[in-house]
């Protein structure tokens, strides 16, 4: 077993939170894998962002976005280009959230990670 903390920053730098974790061996059984969505009202937009660095996840986007593009709908411009006035638009919220959901289930079948409860 090996004992490790982690220091996790606050916004105040001077303000510092340990938590210790135990890492122990693991056994080499397989076990399930979960998709857990968190639906509405996740920091989806920044999430977004960070997650078209991923190559499946940018290409599925773009798949996305051609899409929906004849429906007035900009998918990869409300992820990538987002202000807080995008979002007065509700239409906005619930493509960007249901679209970053999507695209994340795609994104882990493309890297070949499959559910196996259902």
């Amino acid at each position: 077993m090996i004992k490790t903390s982690i220091f996790n920053k606050t916004n105040d730098e001077a303000d510092r939170v340990c938590a210790c974790v135990l890492i122990q061996n693991v056994s080499s059984e397989v076990r399930p894998v979960w998709y857990v969505f968190a639906g509405m009202g996740t920091q989806w937009s920044q999430m977004g962002r960070d997650l078209m660095s991923l190559e499946c996840f940018r290409e599925s986007i773009m798949r996305s976005d051609a899409v929906l593009r004849p429906y007035g709908v900009q998918l990869c411009d409300i992820i990538m280009h987002s202000t807080e006035d995008t979002f007065k638009n509700i239409v906005n919220s619930f493509v960007g959230i249901a679209a970053i959901q999507v695209n994340c289930h795609s994104s882990v079948l493309t890297m070949h990670i499959f559910s196996n409860l259902f």
